[in-house]
């Protein structure tokens, strides 16, 4: 028997020879580093390349970090502050239209037809459509101005709250209260409050001042109130603050459902926009209006992120691009009116301005 050693196949391997790499020698210094992308004589190219990329790259960097420049908005009246004040805690939805100086501008007294001067704001069916009018008052006709606060939550019944301001005929209201009201309810500080029907109360708290509520106990609120509204509210008040046109309309949303609703309704001419992406991801918003022989309007949407600011802008600014210059379902005045919309990113906002003369909003209503 052999007593051989026997050789494993590592061993095998082992001894073959070991093959160093082949040196190569070095590249050229006039060897192209772009890999052919562009030719050497045009080396200028790549420079170039780079530095348009480069550029539009800081420019987004730009976009999202810097800061945009916007006109001082209005101070608010002091009575419209006393009212918002006095608002129970907790309302995200609130909105103000000053309806006696809207009836001086020659937007309302011009341009706006008298079936919509004339409509009653309150339907005829509803309890307080029929206390209107049987005291012949007409919101839109007499009422100096309107307020409305919605309290919003999904774990809760919805809350609302309006206060009409005006010069009441009270006998012709006191008079028509005891055909309407269904049971009256005293509240502080001494004052009473009527139930109209299920869901809706009315209470003078002045002469004056009108409140009608679904809650009679936000109507209590109201008229003694524990905290101060911009004290203790940490969404609402620096949704007021930024509100530029504070005299005439305004708008203030600080609940995510109500402001994609609204947004559904301000982007409905575009099919799918306030579906995509980015846009849909609003957060809160304000919209304003400012009423002359014209009109002027602003609207600030608010993201969870300058990152997704940037690209709901982006969209809604291609969005207007290709409405403006391709579309044909859109008439001429639409696009004109596409033409005036200034839209701007201000950190996590953006900021949407227009404003429209008088023939443009001529030429619109008659298309």
């Amino acid at each position: 028997m052999s007593n051989a050693p026997q050789s494993s196949p590592d061993d095998a391997s082992s001894e073959q020879p070991k093959i160093s790499p082949e040196p190569l020698p070095d590249l050229p210094v006039e060897s192209d580093a772009t890999g052919g992308i562009f030719p050497n004589r045009n080396r200028g190219c790549a420079l170039a390349f780079v530095a348009v990329v480069t550029l539009f790259f800081g420019w987004i960097a730009l976009m999202i970090n810097l800061p945009a420049s916007r006109p001082e908005p209005e101070p608010l009246a002091p009575e419209v502050r006393r009212k918002i004040e006095a608002l129970p805690l907790g309302a995200n939805v609130i909105a103000f239209a000053n309806l006696r100086a809207i009836r001086q501008t020659g937007f309302w007294n011009e341009f706006l037809p008298d079936s919509v001067k004339s409509k009653p704001l309150f339907s005829d069916s509803s309890a307080i459509g029929r206390l209107m009018r049987l005291a012949d008052f007409n919101v839109a006709r007499d009422a100096d101005t309107l307020m409305l606060a919605v309290q919003n939550r999904l774990d809760a019944p919805e809350l609302n709250i309006a206060i009409v301001t005006a010069t009441f005929d009270t006998a012709k209201i006191f008079k028509a209260l005891p055909l309407v009201a269904k049971e009256r309810f005293a509240v502080a500080p001494s004052k009473s409050a009527f139930r109209l029907d299920d869901k809706q109360w009315a209470c003078f708290a002045t002469p004056t001042e009108l409140v009608l509520s679904n809650d009679v106990s936000l109507i209590e609120r109201y008229l003694a109130p524990q905290e101060s509204f911009f004290a203790a509210d940490s969404v609402m008040s620096p949704l007021i603050d930024e509100v530029r046109y504070k005299s005439h309309v305004w708008l203030a949303l600080g609940s995510t459902r109500w402001a994609m609703e609204a947004l559904r309704g301000l982007t409905a001419s575009s099919e799918g926009l306030s579906e995509s992406g980015n846009v849909s991801k609003v957060q809160r918003l304000t919209l304003c209006a400012l009423f002359s022989d014209g009109l002027a309007i602003e609207s600030i949407w608010h993201y969870d992120s300058r990152t997704s600011a940037f690209f709901a802008g982006g969209l809604v600014r291609l969005a207007a691009w290709v409405s403006k210059q391709f579309s044909q379902r859109q008439s001429q005045a639409i696009k004109k009116v596409l033409a005036e919309l200034v839209i701007t990113q201000n950190l996590e906002c953006l900021v949407f301005e227009a404003s429209f003369s008088r023939a443009l909003l001529d030429e619109l209503r008659k298309n």
